[in-house]
């Protein structure tokens, strides 16, 4: 007899700005756009990529502050490589 696999937490209603955590990377990020099994992802500050609806899990409030800490480290890189004229 087969033994049951484990059961990860249904994606369902998947909606722009939702954040999930992307298990392939090992890294939470938010959603763009969903189409099928294919999601489109993005971090603060990174470019968009392409996964598998299959190694998304859905956001915690962790993931939540991990993300707004990355944002927030980006927008302060950003303005600091910025040079008054």
């Amino acid at each position: 007899m087969n033994a049951p696999r484990p059961r990860t937490p249904r994606l369902a209603g998947l909606r722009p700005g939702q954040v999930v955590y992307e298990r392939a990377k090992g890294m939470p990020c938010m959603v763009i756009s969903a189409t099928g099994t294919r999601v489109r992802v993005v971090r603060p500050g990174g470019r968009p990529w392409e996964t598998e609806l299959r190694f998304l899990l859905p956001g915690t409030a962790y993931r939540c502050r991990q993300l707004d800490a990355l944002a927030r480290h980006v927008a302060y890189q950003r303005r600091a490589g910025e040079h008054p004229d």
